[in-house]
């Protein structure tokens, strides 16, 4: 490993060197190196480390970033060495990327669960809902029965149940009855 633990990042990046006649030299101007990332994804917070060769050990005194973005880190350095990136691995953004097949297998499982918990809910609840089912339909009956009892007193000539028993009087008995059931029957007919 390049990079002992302390630094508590990845190297996320090839190692490159500079030098100038063989060896590295400190600069009266800084260089801009530009180091591509190895991952794109999930990654965050960059440093630009230099190889110290008085030191023998990784340093990031050497360097500094001066801009990044998903795929490159442009690092200012006043030192001509080896250069190397260390990145934070970020939990939080870390993309898993599943095979096609592993996402329809994981699609149907959860498809075929909930089809089995609904299942299991019909069937735990099946009792209350015939039972509800039942009652609306008594309900609809009884209104039903309500309505016929109201227009069963009515015929289809337009005479109410009393009006057509005082016709029968009419016509089996004679007198009295005979003729004031001849004026309603009259009247009920608008004659």
């Amino acid at each position: 490993d390049y990079f002992p633990p302390r630094f508590g990042k990845v190297l996320n990046s090839r190692i490159v060197s500079a030098t100038l006649d063989g060896r590295g030299s400190t600069l009266h101007e800084p260089v801009l190196v530009t180091l591509m990332h190895t991952r794109t994804e999930g990654m965050g917070r960059p440093v630009c480390m230099a190889w110290d060769r008085d030191a023998g050990d990784w340093t990031d005194s050497f360097c500094r970033v001066v801009t990044y973005n998903r795929s490159r880190t442009v690092c200012e350095c006043h030192q001509l060495t080896s250069y190397a990136l260390l990145m934070e691995e970020d939990p939080l953004t870390t993309v898993v990327q599943l095979p096609d097949f592993h996402v329809e297998i994981i699609t149907a499982s959860v498809a075929v669960g909930v089809i089995l918990i609904l299942i299991v809910l019909a069937m735990k609840w099946r009792g209350q809902v015939k039972a509800l089912l039942c009652k609306t339909k008594d309900k609809k009956s009884f209104k039903l029965d309500k309505s016929q009892s109201f227009f069963s007193g009515m015929t289809e000539g337009g005479l109410t149940h009393h009006q057509q028993l005082q016709l029968q009087q009419e016509k089996g008995g004679g007198g009295a009855g005979g003729v004031a059931g001849s004026a309603v029957h009259q009247a009920a007919l608008g004659a």
